[in-house]
Order: C-alpha cells, then structure tokens, then sequence
C-alpha cells in the first residue's frame, strides 16, 4: 500500500513539472504562435486592380521638385530651405478632417525642437490644409502619388523625398508622435557603430501611449517623459508609428501601401528582416508618445479603408503571413541605456528567429555593424 502510495505520488510530480514546463512553454512562445497565424481575410467583391482609383504620375516622373512645388510658410528662413545636407529629414501627412489641428501643432513643433540640423516636411492633399498649417520652419508639399479615397502611398512620400534632399536619415512618423531628446543621440550612434555602405538601415521602436496630452505637457523632453512616467502605457509590439532609414533603402521595390491602415507596418518590418537589412528597434532609449484622444488607441481599424493593404497584399502579391511577424521584438539589434550611455547591442534571444529563418529557408547572415 505504501509503495502505492509513493508511487501515485512520483506520478503527480512528474505530472506538476510536466505542466509548468508546457505552460511555460506556451507563454513564452504564445506571440510566435500570433506571429505565424494567417490573419488576412479576402472579399470576393475586392477589385484586384485597387490602385486604377489612384492618382500617379508618369512611369518616368523624376521626382525633381520644382519651386512651385513647395509652399513654404511665411517667415521661413532661406537657410531651412538650400542648406547642402541634414542629419534627419522628417516628414509626415494628415488629413484635414481629423480634427487634430492642436495635436498637430504639438508634433511639428517636437520635431523642429529637436535640432537645427533636422528638416521637418509636411505632406498634403487638400487646400484646407495649408490654411491650417502653422509652422514657420515646415515645408509643405504636395503628395506625390495617393490610394484610396486620397491616402498617400508611403513608398512614393520616401521616394520624392529622398531625390530632393540630401540626408543621413530618412524617417516618416506619424502626425500624433512626440520624441524625447534622446532621439538624435540614438541616430548618432547608430551613424556611428553601422556600415551602411553595405545594407540599408531600417530602424522602429514602440510607442507610448498618453491620454489627452495638454499643450504645456507636450512643450519639452522633459514634460513629455513626466507625463509617460505617471500616465503612459507602453503600446503593442506590432504597432510601429514610426520608420528611420538611409538613403539606400529600396524604397522602390516596395508595394503600394497607404499610411494609415493597419499592416504598412508590420509588412515593412518583416520585409526589412527577410532581406537582412540591419534592423533595429530604439524602444529603449527613444521614447515616442503617442496623443491618445477620446478616439483611442486602434484608430486605424475604424476608418473606412481599414482593410485596404491587407487586401492589397493578399490579392497583388499573394502576402498572407509576412504581416504577423513584423514586430518590434523580432529585431537583432536594439538600442539600450547602460550607464547612462546609449548603446547598440544584439538581442540575445529572438522568438522571431525560428520564423524567419523557416520563410527565408537558410541561417540568416549577421548583420554588417562595427561594435
């Protein structure tokens, strides 16, 4: 009866250890389950020809941009306009029936508070606009190609950008983001420790969210980080607000995809990781606050044209799974703060490895940085 007994007892411990170890299995691998589940849904009434309701130019438009192109600001400082190179040129879009004019306000002046050497462009479409636009030192341009019901093409805002400007960085945000000041230091550094001669840079981060920031909270870094610290909650890894990139980003290559509508970003971060890109997530040392209005935190998935690149990727290119891996954590390299110095470093384990390494079907080669 004793030894029964004992042995009944040896069976439930294995049985206990068996469990947690399962249970601990599952939760630490549960977002790669997440990353590998088809999620895109196709109607039969999709038009496969989505982009014909778009407006583009010519195959062999340059993107040269002519003076009438820009309509610059009143009191807008000559120098913003012809220097020969920036560090950062940041660019956004917006649409004027958003109703966000004060949240506006507070990004551009962000982004222009970051440093002379950043460029700040705003991209856009409809004369109520430029009317509203009250930025002295922002350049406004007209969007060079659209989508649906007028929203911008990501690719095509890079492009025009890229052929008319000379800089470092390259990076659309977008219209509700704040920075903190580590930002340029963060871009710094990566200048500094990546060879981008031989692979573009592809760089994102996670943002956090802050309910009904005041205008006084959104004036400086400081207040910015005040108001994370005691309000903010820090977003999903799969929502990417932001993009930085180098000039040889093959922005060219890159599908038709709108800003604005769920999966642009999840996609390019995917696409980026396959093509061995050095991509790197900065949600460590750049923090980039969100303006969280009454509308919330999923704004994307309530507008009409919510499922426009999803269904473009599905039908065009036949892209039903690259979407679910384009998370911030599936980055090699991230930066850190370690001694109160900002640092580039390698993720030390990567769920997303096992992935990518069976799409891509070989190891994946080491990414081209200088430690």
């Amino acid at each position: 009866m004793m030894r029964r007994n004992q042995f009944l007892i040896f069976i439930a411990v294995i049985y206990i250890i068996m469990t947690v170890g399962i249970v601990s299995y599952f939760k630490q691998f549960s977002i790669s389950l997440e990353l590998t589940t088809p999620s895109i849904i196709t109607d039969a009434n999709f038009n496969n020809n989505i982009l014909k309701q778009s407006f583009e130019f010519p195959k062999d438009f340059n993107y040269t941009l002519s003076v009438n192109d820009t309509c610059r600001s009143e009191n807008v400082p000559n120098q913003n306009q012809t220097r020969n190179k920036a560090f950062l040129t940041l660019f956004t879009t917006w649409n004027s029936k958003d109703q966000k004019h004060k949240i506006h306000i507070n990004s551009l002046k962000n982004w222009l508070s970051l440093g002379y050497d950043v460029r700040v462009i705003l991209f856009l479409n409809d004369s109520v606009n430029y009317s509203e636009c009250s930025c002295p030192n922002c350049e406004i341009w007209s969007v060079p190609v659209a989508g649906e019901v007028g929203v911008p093409i990501l690719k095509h805002m890079f492009l025009y950008v890229l052929r008319n400007i000379n800089s470092t960085f390259y990076a659309y945000v977008n219209s509700d983001i704040l920075f903190n000041s580590n930002l340029i230091p963060t871009l710094e550094l990566i200048d500094q420790k990546i060879d981008y001669s031989t692979s573009p840079v592809f760089i994102v981060g996670r943002r956090t969210n802050v309910m009904n920031l005041t205008e006084q909270e959104a004036s400086s870094s400081s207040s910015i980080e005040n108001a994370a610290r005691h309000r903010g909650k820090i977003f999903r890894s799969d929502a990417e607000d932001y993009f930085f990139t180098t000039k040889n980003y093959p922005w060219e290559n890159i599908p038709e995809l709108i800003v604005g509508s769920p999966a642009y970003d999840n996609w390019l971060v995917t696409y980026s990781l396959l093509s061995r890109f050095v991509v790197i997530d900065v949600t460590n040392t750049v923090l980039a606050v969100h303006q969280t209005t009454q509308v919330g935190n999923y704004e994307g998935f309530q507008k009409n044209f919510k499922q426009y690149n999803n269904k473009l990727l599905a039908t065009k290119y036949n892209d039903t799974n690259s979407v679910r891996s384009g998370h911030t954590v599936c980055t090699d390299l991230q930066t850190k703060i370690s001694n109160k110095k900002i640092v580039l470093m390698e993720r030390r384990t990567n769920i997303c490895r096992r992935i990518h390494k069976k799409i891509i079907g070989k190891t994946a080669i080491k990414t081209p940085w200088r430690m």
